[in-house]
């Protein structure tokens, strides 16, 4: 009797509330390859989690070799001869072949690393793999496929003498091992499972593509819901049959009716459908032909005609979303043409494609579709607001009034258009994102599947959606893996398998079984391969890249098509909640901060508080507090904008002493006061763009882009003048820092107005929108059409701008040009005030008042310290602790 290397009985996993497995048994026997098959969430990564040690059980029996097992770290397992090779690589591109192999296990000779014997080492284990390579290089010099071997490999080595055969126990993990290959490459990891089978080795194959689990596993197991369906011997078990199991059903309890087309647009039949006009009455909309990407799509044509609902079938993988990423322009074709209303487009981007009437929701709705941080109202006028300028105004009235409609519209149940998107239900995210391109009145609307995880309500609603804007003279692609759901909504049906589309079949056609078949059907000669695997010299073809397996029937019952599409449901009233605490938080506590401050100083120097008016001007420490703080308040804006799109700019001290010496060089050439701003002001504009185009052209993280300027800045700074300070005697500069305004100091003005340009533009014109919704969802916004990299552009430039001023306020205020001094670690009182201010450095929200107090509450911290004679070393420890507790207050439960 063959014992089992690896046995699990009744195995069940909960996480909270939701049971991932439940009872699952599975067991794989010595040199085999056992296919492990099931939807997204039917619980195959938790089943290898457990087999890997990453999490424990909560009941049920693992043996090995006959043996209990419970590993409790992935060492424990990996000690015990079970490893892991997942989709995500654990490798380091940067180390050499070998290098990566051996990591951790490196072979020593008198205590020093023996290269020359891990080189060799990995040479025949890799030979003994069927890949002959350079060891010596570094990964990243490699395919993708190699570099799939080479993870394989790292697997199979544990430090030993590669020389013997690996253990009879050894089993291996492949997760989705192809899913970031094409075909060829593809072949030669199907060409390494057999040979890690005739070694002796188990594999546990997880792929969700049917042409490579019939070529290389020999029996399959299928997981449904965190339950196990069966396990089936490959070779008996027909592929359709295998679909069934998937599906849940058998193909003569899931086949609907037979749906009747009419040739009248605008009548419905009696599933309530509504069907494309007569082949031939208009010319189409989209032409599309022989559109191809590698790796993702071989090649795809067809025609959509205006007010068509074309639909998308097949697996996950199978080409059918990469098909929509390439026509809407997420991706770069290599191939082929699309026509849209009879034009070419030779240039395909979001933008461009926004431009001309398109629209996309994405399948991944939490990454690419709606922002979670934003608002309802937000959200919705992304796409509208591409309509105005870079400097075009949309008043809050009007994004509100679009905002009401499509709510009313879609019935999203919401407390009011500020809601915050991430506290609705999936159902409802769902709609906001349909809103958004709604709202812009596309052309094409292309949905990719917007029914994922909402319930069935909402899917009924989504489906009437989708038949009313047909009606309307809308054209749309719905892709989904509910097949039922794509036959009663579409007028025909595109069927996707291997990259490429392989059939299209019309509505009167489109029967349940006949679709599965389509899907399900393999390349001929990958099932004679598949019954032959074992013969030498055989190729395999045509495995299919797909990451995951999603055919499945949907259980929503056709919706009823006289219930009205537009439903006044009742909203609930406004209410507070905890979205409320959050926004206020950003300004509420810095200023009660800076208010219990200030109290504290009165108490501890009276002095703090005595204002007197002086020749016509206010005068005492609460002025000089709002004086001193006005350069780290325009460096606070700046910086603001920046963090707001996720970035940092660290040379904004550097860039004040740049601006400082030159607004005092060109003074001391004689030239104006007015000529010495312009020059500061420049030198900061240029310094910004610098920067900008490091970061959004260049890819530069931002970090290392502006931690050049602030190594080489002051450096560049001290050519012109030579290293020596540059003393300032122009009245009129002087006055920029010495002069007052309505009995407060000009700079405090300077600050303010300039804090009050910014809180326009972001607040007025698309630009605030557009940085935030950048800041809080990159993806999304890319598919929104916002030119990110120009947004990056523009951030850095502003920051520049506010520095340059800030340099020249604080050069007329010492009345020298000190290049060594000026501006000198403010970069950190900034990214403190910002972060003070309630904005999150990951990016999202603009808090400029906040980012304005938070400045205010670092100088009133200095002043007040200073003047209750606490020593400066124990100053710094008050200030970084006053600090801290004020960001853990502000960021309370968002850190």
């Amino acid at each position: 009797m063959i014992i089992d290397c690896i046995s699990m009985t009744g195995v069940s996993k909960r996480f909270g509330g939701v049971e991932a497995l439940s009872g699952v048994n599975f067991a794989v026997r010595p040199a085999e390859v056992h296919a492990l098959l099931g939807e997204n969430g039917a619980g195959k990564s938790t089943l290898i989690r457990i087999l890997t040690g990453v999490h424990a059980p909560d009941s049920g029996c693992i043996l090995l070799d006959g043996r209990p097992f419970r590993p409790r770290t992935p060492a424990d397992a990996l000690r015990l001869g079970i490893a892991a090779v997942h989709q995500e690589l654990q490798l380091i591109p940067t180390l050499s072949v070998a290098e990566n192999v051996m990591l951790g296990r490196m072979p020593r000779r008198w205590g020093l690393i023996d290269w020359r014997g891990a080189r060799e080492r990995v040479r025949r284990l890799l030979e003994r793999l069927g890949l002959e390579v350079d060891v010596t290089l570094r990964l990243d010099a490699y395919s993708a496929a190699v570099r799939q071997i080479v993870a394989v490999a790292r697997a199979l080595h544990d430090g030993g003498d590669e020389d013997r055969a690996p253990p009879s126990r050894r089993i291996i993990v492949m997760d989705e091992p192809t899913s970031s290959l094409d075909r060829n490459e593809a072949l030669r990891i199907l060409d390494l499972v057999r040979r890690i089978r005739a070694s002796g080795a188990s594999v546990i194959f997880i792929s969700h593509s049917l042409d490579e689990v019939y070529a290389v596993a020999d029996r399959m197991t299928v997981l449904r819901e965190g339950r196990c369906v069966g396990v089936f011997e490959v070779g008996a078990t027909p592929r359709v049959e295998l679909v069934q199991h998937m599906l849940g059903r058998s193909l003569s309890q899931s086949a609907s009716p037979r749906l009747r087309r009419i040739a009248d647009k605008g009548h419905a039949d009696p599933a309530g459908r509504i069907d494309a006009p007569a082949t031939g009455a208009a010319p189409p909309l989209l032409v599309c032909r022989n559109l191809s990407r590698r790796g993702a799509v071989e090649s795809a044509s067809f025609q959509l005609g205006q007010g068509e609902v074309l639909g998308f079938a097949g697996l996950l993988g199978s080409g059918r979303t990469e098909t929509a990423r390439l026509v809407f322009g997420v991706d770069r074709a290599d191939g082929g043409e699309l026509r849209f209303d009879g034009c070419l487009l030779r240039r395909r981007s979001p933008a461009d494609s926004i431009r001309r009437g398109f629209a996309f929701c994405p399948e991944d709705r939490a990454t690419a579709g709606v922002i979670g941080e934003l608002s309802i109202r937000e959200n919705i006028a992304l796409v509208v607001q591409r309509r105005c300028s870079w400097w075009g105004i949309m008043s809050r009235r009007r994004q509100l009034r679009i905002a009401e409609e499509m709510i009313r519209r879609l019935n999203i149940l919401s407390r009011d258009p500020e809601q915050p998107v991430r506290e609705l239900s999936g159902g409802n995210q769902q709609k906001v994102v349909l809103a958004r391109w709604l709202a812009a009145s596309p052309r094409l609307l292309i949905l990719d599947e917007p029914t994922r995880g909402i319930d069935i309500g909402a899917k009924q609603a989504v489906e009437a959606l989708v038949r009313e804007l047909s009606a309307e003279g809308m054209s749309l692609i719905f892709i989904s893996a509910e097949l039922e759901e794509v036959q009663r909504t579409s007028d025909r049906i595109l069927v996707f398998h291997d990259r490429r589309c392989v059939g299209e079949v019309r509505s009167e056609e489109a029967e349940l079984p006949r679709l599965v078949h389509l899907i399900a059907g393999a390349d001929p000669q990958m099932r004679a391969v598949a019954s032959n695997d074992s013969a030498p010299g055989v190729e395999v073809e045509n495995p299919q890249r797909a990451t995951a397996l999603s055919v499945k029937a949907s259980a929503v019952p056709p919706p009823d098509s006289t219930r009205p599409v537009v439903s006044a449901m009742p909203r609930r009233e406004p209410s507070r909640d905890r979205r409320g605490f959050e926004h206020r938080s950003a300004w509420v506590v810095p200023l009660l901060t800076l208010l219990g401050i200030a109290g504290l100083t009165l108490l501890l120097a009276p002095r703090f508080g005595r204002i007197e008016w002086r020749d016509g001007r206010l005068d005492g420490a609460a002025v000089q507090v709002v004086r001193q703080a006005a350069p780290v308040i325009m460096l606070a804006v700046g910086m603001a904008l920046v963090i707001g799109l996720g970035g940092i700019d660290l040379s904004v001290g550097a860039v004040m002493a740049m601006s400082g010496a030159a607004g005092a060089l060109v003074l001391s050439r004689g030239g104006s006061t007015a000529a010495a701003v312009c020059a500061g002001v420049a030198v900061g504009i240029g310094c910004g763009a610098w920067n900008g185009a490091l970061v959004s052209i260049a890819r530069v993280p931002p970090i290392i882009a502006t931690l050049i300027l602030l190594v080489a800045g002051r450096g560049l700074a001290q050519l012109p003048t030579e290293g020596l300070q540059l003393t300032v005697s122009a009245p009129g500069f002087e006055r920029l820092a010495s002069g007052h305004f309505l009995g407060l100091p000009l700079p405090f003005h300077f600050a303010m107005m300039l804090a009050l340009i910014v809180v326009v533009v972001t607040r007025s014109t698309v630009v605030g929108l557009y940085l935030e919704a950048a800041g809080a969802g990159r993806v999304a916004a890319h598919l929104c059409g916002l030119r990110i990299r120009t947004l990056e552009f523009l951030a850095y430039v502003a920051s520049g701008l506010c520095a340059g001023f800030a340099g020249l306020l604080v050069t007329a205020d010492a009345r020298v040009a000190d290049v060594s001094n000026c501006g000198l670690y403010l970069e950190l009182d900034a990214i403190l005030a910002v972060v003070i201010g309630g904005m999150r450095l990951s990016g999202g929200r603009l808090r400029l008042g906040g980012a304005v107090l938070g400045a205010l509450l670092m100088q009133t911290l200095t002043t007040a310290m200073l003047m209750s004679r606490i020593t400066p070393e124990h100053a710094l420890i008050v200030k970084g602790a006053a600090a801290l507790a004020v960001c853990l207050l502000t960021h309370r439960g968002r850190m």
